[in-house]
């Protein structure tokens, strides 16, 4: 007997990857009348070794003002055992933006005043990379004249 029960679920957590168990189970009432037995065969999932490897540090970070209250970033491309990976994009250390592709359009950004990206890469497994190069850049002002 691997134990009693008054509610419908059991939770077994003290078994081995890969063997096979069969349960069987009888319910009873307040005399002990015995119903049929159930028996349920399973095997236990393989064990996995958890995922602990960052992906690549993303490289050739660069940053290009392409209007004064935009700048465009771009880096090539990280890998990573599980090929699954996102991007943190960082402005000044703090988390701007997350994105699966390899560029990015930072339209809140104002002339005149410097700011600094990296990226990090992270895989399923929620391993983070080095950062990427810094890319530092201060969108100039517009100056138009009026006719």
């Amino acid at each position: 007997l691997l134990t009693s029960t008054t509610t419908l679920t059991f939770t077994d957590t003290n078994l081995q990857p890969s063997t096979a168990f069969t349960y069987t189970v009888r319910a009873f009432d307040a005399v002990k009348n015995l119903s049929q037995p159930a028996t349920l065969k399973v095997t236990t999932p393989a064990a996995t070794t958890a995922d602990t490897t960052p992906p690549s540090t993303p490289t050739a970070l660069t940053a290009t003002a392409v209007k004064n209250n935009q700048v465009n970033l771009s880096w090539k491309a990280s890998t990573d055992d599980s090929g699954s990976i996102v991007y943190d994009i960082y402005r000044d250390g703090i988390l701007l933006f997350t994105t699966n592709r390899t560029s990015f359009g930072d339209g809140s950004v104002h002339p005149n005043t410097e700011y600094t990206y990296f990226v990090r890469a992270v895989d399923s497994s929620k391993n983070v990379s080095s950062p990427s190069n810094y890319a530092v850049i201060a969108p100039k002002e517009s100056r138009f004249k009026s006719r």
